[in-house]
């Protein structure tokens, strides 16, 4: 399995400048960069953003935006703010439109709440509810996996925000742990989706045409390119987060990025007796249901809140002897392995989308995981049971999720 991960770190650095598909999908649907400041759009709070709020600490910052904590004057309240250039020629006009009519429609218990919009000449105030327990992304690294009861859970409310969008003919078409974030970090979990920057208006199941999300959760349709897709996609990326959840690695695997694609094109995964002998076959068909390589007979949103696994108690959730093995265990490891590169393949790829960091920095990144990797495996070879190397990130350049 490392030897797998450690060849995508290879082909990643070889890939420095490419272009990238998405920017080819772009130009087949006619979209162009900004060449001049983004119109204004309609539902602006008329007042201005400092006379509202008090922007303070800043929480992330990416490419295209700068997220800060702000404060409302009034009340103290606190909330993310997410400040956008519009002059800055990376952004998309159409996809910044798009993502603030998307925030301007939902409202789910589930979803991040646009709590306010705000524009001048120059920028954008996208102004939301504060999350503060992190990524569930990280919250996966920490725990390795999941007892069937927590991701049961976990995945439900992720459903009924799926549902929601779905009803009001929203595609999402970027979901990933990256991308839910904890409400705050009390023991219950409480889950919201963020980002919408890829997401879509869709009338019908099988109307979208562009190639977009992230490789590890895109589905066979989309790599296929058949004519159109929609809804589908989602519950896609529902059931590989749910196998992930289960066990901590990916369902698909490849040597290079055209071998994952392939073996998702093929649905080429498994549930292997050694990680997935405690797992319920009620768990293994939920998920079977959602990886269907055909869109058509996939489980929607709604039919797959009804599953009987997600409705079981989960009395005998896991054996109590794996639960207390798995801290000595060298599945766990092995998990927390992949998880780092997951977590530095994301970096490098960000990395490379950004034309403003320099190839030198995307080679340090990919040289790190490199080195952690082949630490990690010297220790699973010998034995050593003391977990794996931790990899510093947080010098890493990363965007923040809070949208």
């Amino acid at each position: 399995m490392l030897g797998h991960i450690k060849a995508i770190i290879h082909r990643k650095s070889r890939e420095i400048g490419a272009e990238k598909d998405a920017k080819d999908d772009q130009k087949q649907v006619g979209v162009t960069c900004v060449d001049s400041p983004v119109p204004k759009y309609p539902g602006a709070n008329p007042a201005s953003f400092e006379s509202v709020y008090t922007a303070s600490k800043t929480l992330g910052q990416g490419s295209f935006a700068t997220v800060f904590l702000a404060e409302r004057n009034s009340d103290k309240a606190q909330y993310a703010v997410k400040v956008i250039d519009k002059h800055n020629k990376k952004i998309l006009a159409s996809e910044l439109r798009s993502e603030i009519s998307i925030l301007q429609k939902v409202h789910h218990e589930h979803l991040i709440t646009l709590e306010d919009y705000f524009e001048t000449d120059n920028k954008v105030y996208l102004v939301t509810q504060l999350a503060t327990g992190g990524e569930l992304f990280d919250l996966i690294e920490q725990r390795g996996f999941f007892s069937e009861k927590d991701a049961a859970e976990i995945i439900s409310q992720l459903l009924s925000a799926i549902e929601s969008l779905h009803s009001l003919g929203i595609v999402h078409r970027d979901l990933k742990p990256e991308n839910i974030l904890l409400k705050d970090k009390s023991s219950k979990t409480h889950i919201l989706v963020t980002d919408f920057g890829l997401s879509k208006m869709a009338t019908n199941d099988h109307i979208l045409h562009t190639t977009c999300g992230s490789p590890i959760y895109v589905s066979p349709e989309v790599l296929l390119k058949t004519p159109g897709h929609g809804r589908p996609v989602d519950l896609w990326a529902v059931g590989v987060i749910s196998y992930i959840l289960l066990v901590g690695y990916t369902p698909f695997w490849g040597e290079s990025q055209a071998d994952l694609f392939q073996a998702i094109k093929e649905c080429d995964y498994e549930f292997d007796e050694e990680h997935w002998s405690h797992i319920s076959d009620l768990a293994k068909d939920f998920i079977s249901k959602l990886l269907d390589p055909n869109p058509d007979t996939r489980l929607t949103a709604t039919e797959a809140l009804k599953h009987r696994w997600l409705s079981n108690n989960h009395e005998q959730d896991i054996l109590p002897s794996v639960k207390q093995n798995f801290n000595s265990n060298k599945l766990k490891q092995a998990a927390r392995a992949v998880i780092i590169a997951n977590r530095l393949l994301h970096v490098v790829e960000k990395i490379n989308r950004d034309k403003d960091h320099s190839n030198e920095q995307t080679l340090f990144v990919a040289e790190k995981l490199m080195h952690s990797l082949s630490s990690n495996e010297d220790r699973l070879k010998s034995g050593n049971e003391n977990g794996v190397s931790q990899v510093n990130v947080q010098t890493m350049p990363v965007e923040s999720n809070q949208p």
